[in-house]
């Protein structure tokens, strides 16, 4: 019995591990600290973590050619999207607040749509998405010159599984983009398109965007 008391006490008396290193929780998305991490403070601080924001396209505004204006299309449920088109290269116009934690110079995105032609893809066609941006703070001109435009493509829609009419699908998510001189808590202006003669679009029909995936990297910090 005296052991078993003992052996209780010496626990209680084991304070909660601090430690140094590089935490791998993928749970919370933290993958880097390059700073203490504090379990008995229950805090962490100084890591960075991988976060994402969905941008509808009905946000979006009309670029040098535009697609179709926005329209519901219904299949039991109902979600709003513009078409683009396979003749032509269509492009629209969106802005983004990058958080004010943001870190990093580059992000990366994806497009979600549906099939909306009653054509659905055969086998080997896809589609493909590109995208670029500049980010313009306090005095900067917004028309800022935008960086090099990354392709998001999904090259087999049939064999993705988006075959038939109101079928979702998801581009593949992208390389790297960089955003001109993007910094955390300005204003980035992006430019999205369908290019219709790319090498992996050869879906010969309209395709309906639902909106647009960004993913990047955020600072974790125990202040404001």
């Amino acid at each position: 019995m005296k052991k078993i008391y003992l052996i209780a006490i010496l626990l209680l008396l084991i304070p909660l591990a601090s430690f140094a290193g590089t935490p791998q929780y993928s749970g919370g998305g933290i993958v880097n600290n390059s700073s203490t991490v504090d379990f008995g403070a229950r805090s962490i601080t100084n890591g960075t973590f991988v976060d994402s924001v969905f941008i509808p396209i009905e946000w979006a505004l009309n670029g040098t050619t535009a697609p179709e204006v926005a329209s519901v299309i219904t299949s039991t449920y109902s979600v709003v999207v513009r078409n683009f088109a396979s003749n032509q290269t269509e492009d629209v116009n969106f802005t983004w607040q990058v958080p004010s934690d943001f870190t990093g110079t580059t992000i990366k995105f994806q497009v979600v749509g549906y099939i909306t032609n009653a054509t659905g893809p055969a086998a080997t066609e896809g589609v493909s998405f590109f995208l670029q941006g500049a980010s313009i703070g306090t005095g900067d001109a917004l028309g800022a010159t935008l960086g090099d435009a990354v392709e998001s493509a999904n090259a087999d829609l049939h064999a993705a599984g988006a075959a038939t009419q109101y079928d979702i699908f998801y581009t593949a998510l992208s390389d790297a983009v960089t955003v001109t001189n993007i910094t955390a808590g300005e204003t980035v202006v992006f430019k999205a398109y369908r290019k219709h003669d790319d090498t992996d679009d050869d879906y010969l029909q309209d395709v309906g965007a639902a909106g647009i995936v960004i993913k990047y990297q955020r600072l974790l910090s125990d202040t404001l």
